[in-house]
């Protein structure tokens, strides 16, 4: 299956583990579900995607577009998010521990009840973020 073919299918819970789909655009799409252990997303663009109740554990996202994307009871664990825009995303209920949120834009974020464990938040822009009831147990927020 090529990189065109896979911007065609129906991706809702499909097993995408540790594929190679760096540089997308999956704008809109709908991942909801989808198993995306290991993946490298790093500098897509999933704008607007459908990713609740995913699991992008270990996942790259690093530069990646993830503006007003539904991140809703997804797990992000180890997941390597800098410098990612993730401006106006919902994470609410995401788990996020030990994931790297360095530098990343998240501007108007729903991070509502989101655990963010020991995660790296340096240089985070957390403007207007919506951050609730979230765990920030051990996080590292300096300069952010």
């Amino acid at each position: 299956m090529d990189r065109t073919e896979l911007k065609r299918l129906n991706l809702r819970g499909a097993d995408l583990t540790r594929k190679d789909l760096s540089q997308l655009n999956l704008s809109g799409k709908d991942l909801s579900g989808a198993i995306l252990t290991g993946a490298n997303l790093s500098n897509s663009t999933l704008a607007g995607a459908d990713l609740a109740d995913s699991n992008l554990d270990g996942a790259d996202l690093s530069g990646a577009d993830l503006s007003r994307t539904n991140f809703r009871k997804a797990s992000l664990k180890n997941a390597c998010l800098k410098e990612a825009n993730l401006e106006e995303a919902d994470l609410s209920l995401a788990n996020l521990s030990h994931a790297n949120l360095s530098d990343a834009n998240l501007h108007s974020a729903k991070l509502s009840e989101a655990v963010l464990k020991e995660t790296e938040l340096s240089q985070a822009f957390l403007q207007h973020a919506n951050l609730c009831s979230a765990n920030f147990e051990r996080a590292n927020l300096s300069e952010a």
